[in-house]
């Protein structure tokens, strides 16, 4: 079995992959669209519809890991990555606004949006090798990555246009699937570990049995409200005031750096703090 230390810089290349493809599909979501000629508002529907489908999604996807003995964990986040993946090959033909595009980009969105709680949950799954996970550094790392593939993409949209967009995904899309590979020894966890964290279930009856979890769930998503809104429309505020895409990568990598100290210092203040 490989030391903790190895697991942890692999789980956090895994992350570090995952934002960086987010950095794709939502930071430079509108610049993309933009280019190919969608409107503010079209491009506002089409994320929109992405958030709703993916919060219907996901709690299905968990479920299906959480009951599945094959395929795992693994094999789930896998395969959704390269759906994705194809769909960035298609998105990068496609040259004008269209339906079709729309739909593509929007089944790129949803897919990724739902890879998310996997690979949180798989920081758990590891755990039951015992193997602790250090995930505030795990996440940071993905906040580092995000900042700069942000700078970099900013830098290369000048020069080759919304194509480098989709180019980008699948590239990151093929690194990440290769990231989850070396996780091939942990396919079949230690007898007596039980797939279920302690008093979770992904059931809709219990979440709706559970108010408390329902309250956080909501003040999350009013939390969460200007953030999308932000991200949602960066390019459009970036090129009010005459940035263009290379300040939007230059904002982006700002913000994703703004996050680091909290991630990183998550478990000391874990140990300090409680939750609430």
């Amino acid at each position: 079995m490989l030391n903790s230390r190895t697991v942890n810089v692999r789980y956090a290349l895994i992350q570090g992959l995952y934002w960086c493809i987010n950095c794709v599909t939502l930071g430079y979501a509108s610049f993309f669209l933009l280019q190919r000629g969608f409107s503010s508002s079209t491009i506002g529907i089409i994320l929109a519809l992405g958030n709703l489908a993916s919060l219907l999604l996901q709690p299905a996807v968990a479920a299906a890991a959480d009951r599945a003995k094959r395929p795992c964990l693994m094999q789930i986040i896998t395969v959704l990555t390269a759906v994705s993946g194809v769909l960035f090959v298609f998105m990068r033909q496609m040259q004008s606004a269209g339906a079709l595009l729309a739909v593509v980009f929007t089944l790129t969105f949803i897919l990724h949006n739902s890879v998310q709680p996997l690979i949180n949950s798989f920081a758990f799954y590891i755990e039951r090798f015992n193997t602790a996970i250090n995930f505030g550094i795990s996440r940071g790392t993905g906040s580092l990555l995000y900042a700069v593939v942000s700078v970099i993409l900013g830098y290369l949209t000048v020069s080759a246009g919304a194509d480098i967009v989709p180019t980008a995904g699948l590239v990151l899309s093929v690194l990440f699937i290769a990231a989850m590979s070396l996780f091939r020894s942990f396919k079949k966890p230690p007898a007596g570990n039980s797939s279920h964290a302690n008093g979770v279930s992904s059931r809709p009856g219990r979440l709706r049995l559970n108010r408390s979890t329902v309250i956080l769930l909501a003040g999350t998503a009013i939390l969460f409200y200007s953030h999308s809104t932000l991200n949602t429309f960066m390019m459009q505020m970036v090129s009010d005031v005459g940035g263009s895409s290379s300040q939007l990568g230059t904002l982006g990598c700002y913000t994703a750096l703004l996050e680091l100290p909290a991630m990183f210092l998550f478990s000391r203040l874990c140990r300090r703090f409680s939750c609430a």
